[in-house]
Formats: structure tokens, sequence, C-alpha cells
């Protein structure tokens, strides 16, 4: 077990007392990392396909940004180096493996009801019925993505 699995897993352990919504709002490359992780551990370059999936292409996380955002998200606590490994024989002994900790759980939680409230109130602006039909006919399809200017964003 390394120090940061303890540390993370001490911090799930006891709690942590900071209210998630201090953290708040997260950047996109951290909201999209949380993501990644909630479906289970991954390591760095999962971690890329899986945000590159979540986003249906429109983030792609590069290396520096990825690991510099993963150093952040462990710093804080919100997530933690797994202590748990592959079998060698099925994967390279030198990837480090990563899972959100219960307290990252609650910040990307937050973070999501967070932006769940500023659509309902964008939604409730006049006008929003003309950007609503407008996001209807340009939605994302296999060969357009919904964000083609965000490709690339770190």
């Amino acid at each position: 077990m390394t120090m940061a699995d303890a540390e993370g897993e001490a911090r799930d352990e006891r709690g942590d007392a900071r209210a998630p919504e201090a953290l708040l709002p997260l950047t996109p490359g951290a909201l999209h990392i949380l993501l990644a992780l909630a479906g289970g551990e991954r390591h760095g370059y999962a971690i890329m396909q899986e945000t590159t999936r979540l986003s249906d292409g429109a983030v792609r996380l590069g290396p520096g940004t990825l690991y510099r955002t993963l150093k952040a998200l462990l710093d804080d606590g919100l997530i933690a180096e797994s202590g748990e490994r592959p079998d060698p024989a099925h994967d390279d002994e030198r990837r480090r493996y990563y899972r959100l900790t219960a307290f990252g759980r609650r910040v990307a939680q937050a973070e999501t009801a967070r932006l769940m409230r500023l659509v309902e109130r964008a939604q409730a602006l006049p006008g929003w019925e003309a950007i609503r039909a407008l996001a209807t006919l340009l939605a994302p399809t296999e060969a357009m993505p919904l964000h083609p200017a965000t490709k690339g964003v770190q």
C-alpha cells in the first residue's frame, strides 16, 4: 500500500470535514477525471480514454493536464492511488491506478448538482426556447461532436 493509499483510506474512514461545495467549481478536466473514476479504478491512459468517451470526443486531456490534475486531486483527497494491481502478466507494472474517494464522489455529485441548477436557471431565461430548438437541430452525431471547438481543451 502506498502512502497516498493510506492517506486516502484514512480520509475516507474518518470522513472529510470540508464541505464538498468548498472545492467548487471544478475545472472541466477535474470533473471529467472524477466522472471517469466513478465507474471504478483506472490508470492514466484509461482515464484519458474514458474522458474522451464520456464527452463524445469533446474533451481530450493531454498527458500534462492529466497528470497535473491527478496530482491536485490526490492532494485534495478526491482520489487516491489504488493498492490493487492487476496480474503483472496482463498489465504494465509502471502504471499507477487511481480510485475515487468517498469525499471525491461527494464533490463530483455537488459539482454535477451545481451544473444542473445552472442549466435549469438558463432554461428559465427568456429566449431559451429558441436556443433549445437550435441545440436540438445541432445535436451531436457520430460525424459531428457537440463541441468541436473544445477538442484538445486542457
